[in-house]
């Protein structure tokens, strides 16, 4: 069984110095899998590049969110309307 995999960030350089992957009984789900590159049952190791995209993408669109919720609490458009009353009259 032959698959592709291309690691665009090379997250097994470094990604073990942000998270804590290592593990004693962590190893390939079958000879297959170890030859195709799949060392671990982990799967965020055997993401790659793939769960640091999903992880900014998760990111961003919490960031969204949150956004969105600060504009529909915090009354910015009646507050400009109501300044530019004040500088028109005075």
């Amino acid at each position: 069984m032959n698959l592709i995999y291309m690691d665009l960030l090379q997250t097994d350089l470094w990604i073990n110095n942000i998270i804590n992957l290592e593990s004693e009984e962590d190893e390939a789900l079958c000879p297959s899998f170890k030859l195709a590159g799949y060392n671990s049952m982990n799967t965020v190791s055997n993401l790659g590049s793939t769960f640091v995209f999903l992880f900014i993408l998760v990111a961003f669109i919490l960031m969204l969110f949150l956004l969105r919720l600060i504009i529909e609490i915090l009354p910015f458009r009646s507050q400009a309307k109501f300044l530019m009353t004040i500088v028109n009259i005075g």
